[in-house]
C-alpha cells in the first residue's frame, strides 16, 4: 500500500541550455507521474486502513481516548465533567503532589526537559544515576535500572534473562506488557487460564523435555 518513487534532482547547474530544457520537461513529466502515483497510493491506503478500523470497531467496539482537562487524581475532569478515575496507576497520588511538582520544577531549571534521546545514545544524567542508587539501597539490591513505564520494563526484562533453552508458561489473562515482553523469546508457551493442577502437569511436562 506504500508507493515509493525517487524524485529527480532539481538542480540543472552545469548543464547546457538545450539539455537543461529537455531535463526540465522530464522533471515536469516525472513530477506529474509522482504526484499521480502518490495520490492513487494514498487513496488506496486510506481506504484500506479505514476498513481495517471499521472491522476493529465491530470486534472490540469504538474505543476512543478520554480527554482529561485536569491533573491526575482520584477525581478528574473528563469531557468537561467531574468523574472518578479507577484506571490510573497513580496509586500513591503523586502525580499532582505539591512536593513532587516543586522538585520537578527545580530539576527543569537545572537539567532541562528530558534527555532528547534514549540514555544509551546521548548519555545518562546524574540525577537518574542518583535515583537508581537510592532505589537500590532502599530495596537492598546491588543496583537497579529505571524504565519510563512498567510496560517498557516488562518489554525489556524477559529477553535479557531468558534464552531458547527456557520455557515460559503464562496465564493468558496476564497483563499485555508481560505477554508482549515474552514474544521475542524463543519457545514461549502461552497457556489458557486454567487450574493449578493443570499448571503442575504442564510444569512436569516441560521438565521432562
Amino acid at each position: 500500500f506504500f508507493l515509493m518513487l525517487r524524485r529527480p534532482p532539481r538542480s540543472t547547474q552545469g548543464v547546457s541550455s538545450a539539455a537543461s530544457d529537455v531535463y526540465k520537461r522530464q522533471v515536469v513529466s516525472t513530477q506529474s507521474t509522482w504526484d499521480s502515483a502518490m495520490e492513487n497510493g494514498n487513496a488506496k491506503a486510506k481506504e484500506h486502513f479505514k476498513q481495517m478500523l471499521e472491522d476493529i470497531k465491530k470486534i472490540k467496539g469504538n474505543i476512543s481516548e478520554r480527554i482529561i482537562s485536569s491533573p491526575q487524581g482520584a477525581e478528574i475532569v473528563s469531557n468537561k465533567r467531574p468523574v472518578l478515575n479507577f484506571s490510573a496507576n497513580n496509586y500513591l497520588g503523586l502525580c499532582n503532589h505539591p512536593k513532587v511538582k516543586e522538585e520537578a520544577a527545580k530539576v527543569m531549571q537545572s537539567h532541562g526537559f528530558g534527555m532528547g534521546s534514549v540514555r544509551f545514545i546521548c548519555g545518562t544524567q546524574d540525577i537518574h544515576k542518583k535515583l537508581e542508587k537510592e532505589l537500590a539501597d532502599f530495596t537492598a539490591t546491588e543496583d537497579c535500572i529505571l524504565f519510563s513505564s512498567c510496560f517498557d520494563a516488562n518489554g525489556g526484562v524477559f529477553e535479557c534473562l531468558l534464552s531458547d533453552k527456557d520455557a515460559i508458561i503464562s496465564d493468558q489473562l496476564n497483563h499485555a506488557s508481560i505477554i508482549d515482553g515474552m514474544r521475542p523469546v524463543s519457545y514461549t508457551h502461552l497457556r489458557a487460564h486454567e487450574t493449578r493442577e493443570d499448571l503442575v502437569c504442564r510444569l512436569l511436562l516441560e521438565k521432562k523435555k
